[in-house]
């Protein structure tokens, strides 16, 4: 049946039965593909599309519509306006489809009655279509789903008698009443609903209208602002803003201005700085270096920081070079003032004068009433003008926060002096050096120093005995009186840099470093000569041992450090001197032995004091033999003035006639005790010389 007829019509037909309707033969369907269904879905997909438009937003296209003929849909007019677009949009087949696929039956649906109302009577109730059809998940390719919607009907011809079967026709009929009545109920409320919100709706449209009406009156009113805006800007802010402009960019020349002038300011302090350096002005650099750097923090606080500009870019980095530079000058002035006063006082030195005060500290046990008084304290005490000068650059080097620079320059300086007092008494290699220099002259500095100190090492072997003794103790002396001053210096500055609390490191050491450096070299000048000191003389050893250990005392007593090194070089020398020593008295009393007449002879003076000495020696070393062994040189150290010769050698009560043999042994044998009494440490050695010495001799023989 149509789905399009009245629900009067359709009410007025009876109910067929099984009987009125005939039975239809079902024909096998093919098999249909879904590209059989393009063309045709070519053709209703746009139809499709604009009705499901039309059914969202059939309104605004109505008012868009009016809109653009000027005119108004009226309220009443709208209902049958809509009732019409939605018969002519909408067919029977797209209908009946769409509410096959979008509606569920529920199982126990029963078929309304249709009823013939009035058009004032209300729609019917959408209770009257089962919820089912308003499940969001409806499909009919549910299974479930299907079976409910076509109540368990047989759609399909019943194929056991070949015949139509007419119930199946039947009820396909009945389900396509209740859809088409379903539809209607569901189409009537929509219409009811939409004609119940026109009113509402046009009032808001016209609302728009005159909204649209206001906008556009107030746009042409900005507008109109803007364009009144426009000509008083021009007229008056353009000339404020031109003269503010003015005003700002006469402040920036201004400022500009000043930062020229201060920059020239600091290069002119600058160069000064450089000026008062050269002139050696060192308190005026530190000063004028400080006003810079005032003048540099006091403007990073305003809008003109210097230290922005490029050309005091490196203020900072020339600014700690100064510093360095000023702390390193006043280091070498400090230096100078404090080494002045020492070759001062190392220059007025007097050798003997020297020897004499360290052998009297060292040599208790010999009281001399020549002695010389040496031991003031001019030493320990500085002049008051060179004690300003000193406190004032410390005071300098603590301002600068350079005082462990400026004690650097001053030990480094130190090391220079004392290794220039060693090399002041060297022999000179200039003469020794001129022909070697003169082929040399491409060569590094490094062989230049080795040929230096190869022409050095020859001089020093062929040094005479008595000139290498001057320089030794020339140089012993002047050493030890520069370590005294020098002392000196050290307590000064320590007392000085005490009292402000910075005393810089390794200050008392400067003392202990520079004996050792004196020492290191004293030992390497007397390893040049360790076989020629070995052949001295008895007397010539005697002093040059001495005054060596002088040396060492001095050193061990102002630093409590004694030269180690120095001193076992000597004691080595020292060994090899006794065994000369012993080696050439052998053959001295042989040869004087084979030359003996074996006849008496004449006792002379020195012979008789020397058998004096024996006897005195058995109870405490005789004075004659430890000034043997000492310095400075006496004259007459024999004490013999006398040229009287004997018959006979006294011994105590004794007399003795002896041979010349003897004359020749006693004297030895002499040595031989100064040499036990010299150097006490080879006593057992210079024990068994004595015995060696006494077996030459024809009575200590053998037969």
């Amino acid at each position: 049946m149509n789905s399009t007829q009245s629900p009067t019509s359709r009410q007025r037909v009876a109910k067929p039965t099984t009987r009125d309707i005939p039975t239809v033969s079902l024909t096998n369907l093919p098999l249909v593909t879904h590209a059989s269904f393009e063309p045709y879905l070519s053709k209703v997909g746009p139809e499709y599309e604009r009705l499901q438009h039309f059914k969202h937003g059939l309104m605004e296209e109505h008012i868009r519509i009016g809109s653009k003929e000027s005119s108004i849909i009226s309220a009443a007019a709208f209902p049958d306006l809509l009732e019409s677009r939605l018969l002519a949009n909408m067919s029977t087949t797209n209908l009946s489809t769409t509410s096959l696929e979008d509606t569920v039956l529920s199982p126990t649906i029963t078929t309304p009655r249709r009823r013939s109302r009035r058009p004032d009577d209300g729609p019917e109730s959408l209770e009257s279509v089962p919820s089912v059809f308003f499940d969001p998940n409806f499909s009919l390719s549910n299974p479930r789903t299907f079976d409910i919607v076509n109540e368990n009907s047989d759609l399909l011809v019943r194929a056991t008698s070949g015949k139509p079967d007419r119930k199946s026709l039947a009820s396909n009929a009945i389900l396509q009443e209740k859809l088409s009545w379903y539809l209607d109920t569901v189409e009537v409320h929509l219409i009811k609903e939409i004609n119940a919100a026109s009113s509402s709706f046009f009032a808001a449209l016209s609302d728009l209208q005159d909204l649209n009406e206001d906008s556009a009156n107030c746009v042409a009113k900005i507008a109109r602002l803007r364009e009144e805006l426009k000509r008083i800007r021009e007229l008056h802010a353009s000339q404020g803003a031109d003269l503010a402009k003015l005003h700002i960019k006469r402040a920036n020349v201004t400022r500009f201005q000043e930062a020229v002038d201060l920059v020239s300011k600091v290069v002119g302090m600058r160069d000064r700085i450089e000026e008062y350096l050269e002139r050696k002005e060192n308190e005026a650099a530190y000063q004028l270096m400080q006003d810079v750097k005032g003048l540099m923090d006091s403007t990073q606080s305003q809008q003109l920081n210097l230290r922005r500009v490029d050309a005091l870019k490196n203020i900072d980095a020339e600014m700690a070079s100064v510093l360095s530079r000023i702390g390193t000058s006043q280091g070498v002035d400090l230096a100078k003032t404090l080494i002045s006063d020492l070759l001062k006082w190392v220059n007025a030195t007097n050798t003997q004068a020297t020897l004499q005060r360290l052998s009297d500290t060292f040599n208790r046990d010999v009281v001399r009433k020549d002695s010389l008084a040496v031991s003031s304290p001019a030493h320990i005490t500085v002049p008051d003008e060179v004690r300003e000068i000193v406190v004032k650059q410390l005071r300098s080097l603590q301002d600068t926060g350079f005082l462990e620079t400026g004690m650097d320059v001053y030990r480094k300086e130190i090391v220079k002096e004392v290794k220039a007092v060693i090399k002041k008494n060297l022999p000179s290699t200039d003469d020794d050096t001129e022909s070697v220099m003169s082929s040399t002259t491409n060569l590094n500095k490094a062989a230049d120093s080795r040929e230096r100190s190869q022409a050095l090492a020859k001089n020093l072997r062929q040094m005479a005995p008595e000139n290498f003794l001057e320089m030794i103790i020339t140089t012993y002396a002047a050493l030890c009186e520069f370590f005294r001053r020098l002392q000196t210096h050290q307590k000064l500055l320590l007392d000085l840099t005490a009292l402000s609390g910075t005393v810089p490191a390794d200050l008392s050491e400067v003392l202990v470093n520079i004996m050792d450096i004196s020492a290191g070299r004293i030992q390497k000048i007397l390893g040049v000569r360790a076989e020629q000191n070995s052949h001295l003389t008895p007397r010539e050893f005697y002093i040059f041992l001495s005054s060596t250990r002088l040396f060492s005392n001095e050193c061990e007593r102002i630093s409590g450090k004694a030269p180690t090194v120095l001193m076992s070089t000597v004691n080595s020398q020292a060994r090899g001197f006794v065994s000369w020593l012993n080696l050439d008295r052998v053959k001295l009393l042989t040869a004087a032995i084979d030359k003996d007449k074996w006849k008496a002879e004449d006792v002379s003076p020195a012979t008789q004091k020397i058998a004096t000495a024996f006897v005195e020696s058995a109870t405490r070393d005789p004075i004659s033999w430890i000034r043997l062994t000492r310095v400075p040189s006496i004259e007459n150290v024999n004490g013999v003035n006398s040229e009287t010769m004997e018959k006979t050698l006294s011994i105590e009560e004794e007399k003795f006639i002896i041979v010349n043999c003897v004359s020749v042994l006693l004297p030895i044998l002499e040595e031989y005790c100064v040499a036990m009494i010299a150097i006490p440490s080879f006593q057992s050695d210079i024990a068994g010389n004595i015995v060696e010495i006494l077996k030459v001799l024809p009575l200590f023989k053998k037969d």
